[in-house]
């Protein structure tokens, strides 16, 4: 049984002619939506063995918060490849993760979270907001089988 959860970014600076996409940072309200999306997820049980983020700076900013809330002591990994990638993709980094991880947190972008959770549950259809949670679990022993024909929701924060 693995566990995927899949966090969009919160709220960022809007961009423009002075600042790049990337380096976006969270607003006053996104840190704060950020939070309460930490404590609901503490109360879905939600105890990741392993955090990735893209490396945008909202993304590192948002997986940041969540980590602290969850007093989670290993290191954040950061991944260039989360920031521009399409759900197909996304799909093939999961499939390398390493199997002793049991429940893996991911703070990415859209549309690649949405699609990727569209596609995993034939449920979802819907776009996921800036500080939002989708929770799915998956009846595989190895990350090297995730599909969606075993997947299941957990949750919609």
């Amino acid at each position: 049984m693995k566990k995927l959860h899949l966090v969009r970014h919160a709220d960022a600076e809007h961009a423009g002619a002075a600042i790049s996409d990337h380096s976006r940072k969270l607003t006053l309200i996104g840190r704060q939506r950020a939070d309460s999306l930490a404590q609901n997820l503490i109360r879905q049980q939600v105890t990741p063995d392993i955090i990735i983020t893209s490396d945008a700076v909202r993304a590192i900013q948002t997986a940041e918060i969540l980590a602290k809330a969850f007093a989670f002591k290993s290191e954040l990994i950061r991944e260039n490849k989360i920031y521009s990638a399409t759900d197909a993709q996304l799909l093939d980094y999961f499939m390398m993760i390493e199997p002793q991880y049991a429940s893996l947190l991911l703070v990415g972008h859209n549309p690649t979270l949405s699609q990727f959770a569209a596609a995993h549950l034939h449920e979802m259809s819907r776009s996921m907001p800036p500080a939002s949670a989708v929770g799915l679990v998956y009846d595989i022993d190895g990350w090297h089988e995730i599909a969606a024909n075993h997947c299941q929701l957990l949750y919609y924060e």
